[in-house]
């Protein structure tokens, strides 16, 4: 699930996939994750809070990445 903000930002839709990085994009030292990417399974509605703001992921699959 991303929020509302993200999704505007990086025009994430429901299906398409995301990759995670370590890093200051761009940058030489930004490492993307490309090998397991997520998957928006959904955008929460606009709460004009940080969690329009926020990525919510599944803690399992954060460790496996």
């Amino acid at each position: 699930m991303i929020g509302s903000t993200v999704a505007a930002d990086t025009g994430l839709k429901i299906g398409e996939k995301l990759i995670a990085a370590h890093g200051v994009q761009p940058s030489a030292e930004a490492k993307e994750h490309t090998e397991n990417p997520w998957t928006v399974v959904g955008i929460l509605a606009p709460t004009q809070t940080a969690v329009d703001r926020a990525i919510y992921i599944n803690l399992d699959s954060f460790y496996s990445h």
